[in-house]
């Protein structure tokens, strides 16, 4: 609710601040002592368009600030997730809004100290506050809200065959996409075959989780390997390798040491034993180390067709990498999930008819839930229509008809989100004239009426917690009047209610009163506000009564007060 109103260099208000209570508070005052710029201010921070001829002439902007109490707002409401969406953070269960208009025409509009747009600030207002006036269009007069209207007021009808009608819907919406993506061209011949090659080239491969790993384990093995059979075949070389002539390094220090032999075997003196012996041993040391060799380059185990099939598999799955994933656990999952899209694709003209099928039934279910939704709404929309008829010849507008209009929806988008049809209220106020959709009333009386029969109705299921009147007691008196009062008392039980009034009954029935007077200080003019206490209030009704404040008036507010309470 709105709980502090505070007005700077607003035409004639230099500085006024008005803080209304929770309930139905009367706002009075002499014609032009600037009760209606009240209503203006409020529609300024409500993000209506600022004209910066409202600014007062002795300043250079005009400023409004309003402060509303949200306690009262339900967590999981659609307020709550508008907040969350324009990234409004409420502290302490309030909301200051304020609007500022300079001189060159400049306006800043602020929630909570950050600056917004004017249309961020209308859509917040439209959950909070509701301001009526003879050329404000309201919820009650946009046809794309009397469905919701009527859904709230028959919630006991409605609730529970829309559920079922909403069920049905997302269950052929579902439906239909699943047809849809079956059919789609994403899943052409094209495709199938690539899937096909894909898991053939992945299930040739032969993987398996971890190979990766034993892969590079084996490659620095076989590196090293590789490394190591080079030095040996060099040393083996060393010993083995023959000349043009086809002998080895072996086969010369053996003929060396048959030579020796031979001079030996000539005259054994020529030829030192000890010579002899290490040369002959040299010679099988030669020989020792040569098998040696022969035997380490046999153990050395390295194979080069060995070496190059495991770089072939490094390879293979590198490239198995760049097409499928990243790992051979994403390679592996690839295929698994191409061999159930090949088994879907292979059902596919299976799965679609089936789908067509149950596609068909579900069509038809829903237009049998569309059909009790239709039903259930109309059931409320008589009670409705009955009980607006009802409260409008409370309201002095006893020829008045109301009747909901229910329209089917184009064939295109005959299932919507809230049925298969839109709803209209329509409104006569005299015997013989047509009925016309509500929403071309042009009449202030006639609009301002219907509009408060339809709020009292709505009252229990209206989350709006402050509701604004403006001249709703244009046209009206007497019994009329007093009827006006009474609905605004009784909605006042139930939000808080702003009513700007010339007549005594209605403000004589508020729960509280605040005087709106002009005055004038330093040659300005200035407007005050001035909540009314009992007797200041019994000398305002007196004055709305007769104009006077004297002793018989008086006695006639007093006794008009207490009908009221």
């Amino acid at each position: 609710m709105l709980v502090r109103l505070e007005i700077r260099n607003f035409a004639v208000i230099e500085h006024a601040v008005f803080e209304p209570c929770n309930g139905f508070n009367a706002v009075t005052g002499e014609t032009g002592a600037g009760k209606s710029l009240l209503i203006d201010a409020i529609t300024l921070v409500s993000g209506k368009k600022a004209n910066r001829d409202i600014i007062r002439s002795d300043s250079d902007f005009a400023l409004v600030e309003a402060v509303f109490d949200v306690s009262d707002i339900d967590e999981n409401s659609e307020f709550i997730k508008f907040l969350d969406e324009n990234s409004i953070v409420i502290e302490d269960h309030t909301i200051i809004i304020s609007r500022r208009i300079s001189r060159d025409g400049k306006s800043i509009a602020r929630i909570n100290g950050s600056t917004v747009l004017l249309s961020v600030l209308k859509n917040l207002s439209d959950y909070i506050i509701d301001i009526h006036g003879q050329h404000d269009t309201q919820i009650i007069f946009d046809e794309k809200k009397h469905i919701d209207l009527l859904d709230a007021y028959g919630r006991k009808y409605i609730e529970q065959p829309y559920a079922e009608y909403v069920k049905k819907l997302n269950e052929l919406k579902e439906c239909t996409l699943r047809i849809k993506k079956l059919s789609d061209n994403s899943n052409s011949l094209g495709n199938e075959d690539f899937l096909r090659c894909a898991v053939k080239e992945i299930s040739d491969a032969d993987l398996h989780e971890g190979e990766e790993e034993e892969l590079d384990i084996k490659l620095k093995e076989y590196t090293v390997l590789k490394q190591t059979a080079v030095y040996w075949k060099i040393i083996n070389d060393a010993f083995n390798s023959a000349d043009d002539n086809g002998i080895t390094p072996i086969d010369r220090v053996e003929a060396a040491l048959d030579s020796l032999n031979r001079i030996k075997s000539i005259d054994d003196k020529l030829v030192d034993n000890d010579f002899y012996d290490r040369f002959s041993g040299l010679v099988q040391s030669f020989e020792d180390i040569n098998a040696e060799v022969t035997r380490y380059l046999e153990l050395s185990g390295f194979d080069e067709n060995e070496l190059s099939k495991l770089e072939d598999r490094i390879s293979l799955i590198f490239n198995l990498k760049n097409k499928y994933g990243k790992s051979i656990e994403e390679i592996l999952e690839f295929e698994t999930n191409a061999n159930s899209e090949l088994l879907g694709l292979e059902n596919k003209e299976k799965t679609i008819r089936e789908l067509k099928l149950q596609r068909q039934k579900l069509s038809e279910e829903l237009l049998s839930a569309s059909d009790k939704l239709n039903s259930a709404r109309k059931l409320a929309a008589d009670e409705l229509s009955s009980r607006i008829v009802s409260e409008l010849a409370d309201l002095n507008m006893e020829n008045s008809r109301f009747e909901v209009i229910f329209k089917e929806h184009d064939k295109n988008r005959f299932f919507s989100a809230k049925g298969s049809q839109d709803v209209a209220f329509c409104f006569s106020s005299n015997k013989g004239e047509e009925l016309k959709p509500l929403s071309g009333i042009v009449s202030g009386g006639e609009a301002s009426r219907i509009m408060l029969a339809i709020k009292v109705i709505l009252s229990d299921s209206d989350s709006l917690s402050t509701m604004i009147f403006d001249e709703i007691d244009t046209g009206v008196s007497g019994i009329a009047a007093n009827k006006i009062a009474e609905k605004l008392k009784f909605l006042g039980k139930k939000h808080q209610v702003l009513c700007v009034t010339h007549l005594s009954q209605i403000a004589a029935s508020a729960d509280y009163n605040f005087l709106i007077e002009k005055k004038e200080k330093d040659n300005s003019t200035f407007t005050q506000i001035t909540e009314l206490d009992s007797n200041a209030k019994i000398l305002e009704i007196s004055r709305l009564l007769t104009g006077t404040q004297n002793e018989e008036s008086i006695r006639l507010a007093e006794n008009l007060i207490n009908h009221f309470l």
